[in-house]
């Protein structure tokens, strides 16, 4: 089992409002006796959706970059080191990476991020191909000392 070396985590403000407003939705569509079932087949996979999504926990071990959502920490994506080619902290803005959530493609576009908000965040660069991943994340600046000694 690998050693933590640094851990993370990141939470979006806004989500709760959406759970909240999607709530209210539900609440209002159950006071129509005909259409009930349409407001809870709309918001209720998008409340549950909003809530899975709302944080993100991150990890460096002597292996890898974790990404665990939501509150269950599921699902999980893990970048091994050995892709790690260079890794610096940023300043994220959203509007650059395509607005919130999971932007982008590892795949196909070769290049993705994970944004609950704009500020600071963990970029690398993966691969031959340069690949990026943006993850915004709380201390990146910890995590780039952890995994760049994990690599030296």
């Amino acid at each position: 089992m690998s050693t933590v070396r640094w851990s993370g985590t990141c939470r979006a403000r806004w989500a709760w409002a959406g759970v909240a407003l999607v709530i209210v939705a539900v609440v209002a569509g159950a006071a129509a006796p005909n259409v009930w079932w349409v407001f809870v087949v709309a918001f209720v996979p998008l409340g549950l959706f909003t809530a899975a999504f709302h944080r993100i926990d991150v990890t460096v071990d002597d292996a890898a970059v974790t990404i665990r959502y939501g509150l269950a920490g599921w699902p999980v994506q893990r970048v091994t080191l050995d892709r790690v080619r260079r890794v610096q902290a940023i300043d994220l803005q959203p509007i650059e990476w395509g607005g919130w959530g999971y932007r982008g493609s590892l795949k196909m576009r070769k290049k993705a991020a994970v944004v609950l908000r704009k500020g600071p965040a963990l970029r690398l660069e993966l691969d031959e191909n340069l690949v990026e991943l943006a993850i915004t994340v709380d201390d990146p600046a910890g995590a780039v000392a952890a995994i760049t000694a994990l690599l030296s």
